[in-house]
């Protein structure tokens, strides 16, 4: 749908944010609703990765990452491009981390491709009667920000731990 660049609210230090169309979801409350559309974006071409990341060439040095949102970015129209940016990102910048938001548990998506290449994992659907306005990642208490490394390995969710 759309790249940010140079965002501190979209985990943690600098990042680009890569915004997708698409939620079956529908959260009331939802802070994209404008993504719940399929139609909303467009699709995605070798020159946009090339724009997502063109700023990693030359200021490698203050950018900590990419970031994934939407919608959703493991909609199934979604889902192939996502995992083809990650591991693209991933072999070209192995030092910089992924974030990526769904509404989806990490329990139901642990095993995708993509999570091989997701360092952080805000999951859970957004839930108006359960927002924390003091949640750091999260919009409400239900979501979670799994260290999906950590998790991997050691074969139980552990969230992410702050610095």
């Amino acid at each position: 749908m759309k790249i940010e660049r140079f965002s501190t609210s979209n985990g943690q230090g600098l990042r680009h944010v890569l915004w997708t169309a698409g939620c079956d979801f529908h959260c009331p409350g939802c802070h994209n609703p404008e993504a719940w559309s399929r139609q909303s974006g467009r699709p995605w071409t070798d020159a946009d990765y090339d724009r997502l990341t063109e700023d990693f060439k030359t200021m490698s040095d203050i950018l900590d990452g990419i970031t994934f949102l939407g919608g959703e970015p493991l909609l199934d129209t979604s889902l192939d491009t996502i995992t083809e940016i990650a591991k693209k990102f991933k072999e070209e910048y192995p030092n910089k981390t992924i974030w990526l938001w769904t509404g989806n548990l990490y329990e139901n998506v642990k095993d995708l491709d993509v999570m091989s290449y997701v360092d952080v994992l805000i999951d859970g659907q957004f839930d108006m009667s359960k927002m924390d306005l003091r949640l750091k990642w999260a919009g409400s208490t239900n979501q979670r920000v799994v260290d999906v490394k950590k998790s991997r390995q050691t074969g139980k969710i552990v969230l992410l731990q702050e610095n």
